[in-house]
């Protein structure tokens, strides 16, 4: 990496202290003034504290590549590293770094991804001189306060558009005098996906539709993070085949969400956390589908759902739930109509998606430039960082920087 001059390469064995974490069980309190943070963020309160404010939190275990910062002392539990850069180097800038570093290339692990300390000490980071590290942070956050801005107004207008999505089928369901019948009188098959799935996870061959692969805003199916199967030609395979034009339903977690198998899918399977309904008249599938997502189909989808802790739809509960009973001219118009009102939602959607697409490589682009010494100019009167490195180097003589733990009594 060709860096201006006054800057250098440094190892985070030699610039910053990682803090492994430990369990809450004995110290968390509701009451507590010092957040716990696991990888994800703040899972509770405790009056101790393992690390100091100004560290970056990055996940050990599980949610790895992205790590937040912190404004007070936290405890952080053992599926989180705490790192505190040493003095000289700015928290802000050790943690715009975290933000540009990919740490799922650190990753050797074959389930649940995972770091190691050593994983991290081995990190080499662009140091440029403190006063420069200021510049760096001070123009960062002001153009990235200016993209949150941007970010939340495209989120809000996404939320509206999901509230617009309710609203059409609130008012092409509400008030309709129909006769109603159980799905099981419309159905040939309502079944549910297998277990034992992962012996048989492969880079690729037939798709895997999982719970996250359906959408509570939409029919579509989405194609994130997909999985892929190579499985057996056996009775249990077979039974979680999908056709086309099936309608799929969550039935654990996100209940209730559903999904339609488009003509193009191909070989396709579902996990046993996904119930598929396969209709005497495919022709139907849209109708039905649009109708469970409704507000009146919904709330008649999840009466009967059980469980005190983990809330479940069993395959009676759907196969009794009642739907209106019409012909297939009365589906089609209520259908058109429908979608042509979310065909608007469609198109927004997706340029409100594009933007924040873009709004993310803009991120990126802006820490690229900074993290080549890009970003702002250098002044030849700041100290060079080679000095800065080798002052902190003597000051930590070599030894890995410790946070100290921290306690406040409680009151009473």
């Amino acid at each position: 990496m060709n860096l201006p001059k006054g800057w250098v390469i440094a190892d985070w064995a030699d610039i910053v202290g990682i803090t492994h974490g430990q369990n809450q069980r004995d110290i968390e309190d509701p009451d507590g003034i010092f957040p716990i943070y696991g990888s994800g963020g703040q899972i509770g309160k405790s009056f101790r504290y393992l690390c100091k404010a100004g560290s970056t939190v990055i996940g050990r275990k599980g949610t790895i590549n992205r790590p937040f910062f912190t404004h007070t002392d936290f405890w952080n539990i053992d599926t989180a590293f705490g790192i505190t850069p040493c003095e000289g180097v700015l928290p802000r800038y050790l943690f715009l770094f975290c933000r540009h570093f990919n740490f799922k290339s650190l990753d050797r692990s074959t389930t649940i991804p995972s770091l190691t300390q050593k994983n991290l000490y081995s990190i080499n980071m662009p140091l440029p001189p403190h006063a420069e590290q200021q510049r760096i942070v001070a123009i960062i956050d002001a153009l990235f306060s200016k993209l949150d801005k941007g970010v939340e107004t495209l989120k809000t207008i996404r939320r509206q558009l999901r509230t617009y999505r309710q609203a059409v089928l609130k008012w092409a369901f509400e008030d309709k005098k129909w006769n109603m019948a159980p799905l099981r009188s419309i159905t040939t098959l309502v079944t549910s996906g297998s277990r034992g799935w992962a012996k048989y996870y492969s880079d690729k061959g037939a798709k895997f539709i999982r719970i996250g692969n359906l959408t509570r805003d939409t029919i579509k199916l989405k194609y994130d993070d997909i999985q892929h199967v190579v499985l057996p030609n056996n009775a249990e395979g077979l039974r979680s085949l999908l056709f086309e034009r099936d309608m799929l339903i969550s039935i654990t977690a996100d209940l209730g969400s559903i999904g339609i198998v488009p003509v193009d899918l191909g070989e396709a399977y579902i996990n046993q956390h996904i119930a598929l309904a396969r209709f005497v008249n495919p022709n139907l599938v849209l109708f039905y589908a649009y109708y469970l997502k409704s507000e009146q189909g919904r709330k008649a989808l999840l009466r009967n759902r059980r469980g005190a802790t983990k809330i479940g739809l069993g395959l009676d509960d759907i196969r009794n739930t009642p739907v209106p009973f019409i012909s297939e001219q009365c589906a089609d118009e209520i259908v058109a109509a429908i979608e042509s009102r979310l065909s608007v939602c469609d198109k927004l959607e997706a340029i409100v998606d594009e933007n924040l697409v873009k709004a993310e490589a803009l991120r990126q682009s802006i820490l690229k430039k900074a993290f080549a010494g890009k970003l702002v100019p250098q002044d030849p009167d700041d100290e060079p960082a080679e000095k800065l490195l080798a002052r902190i180097k003597s000051e930590q003589k070599h030894t890995v920087k410790k946070t100290g733990t921290g306690r406040i009594k409680k009151n009473g």
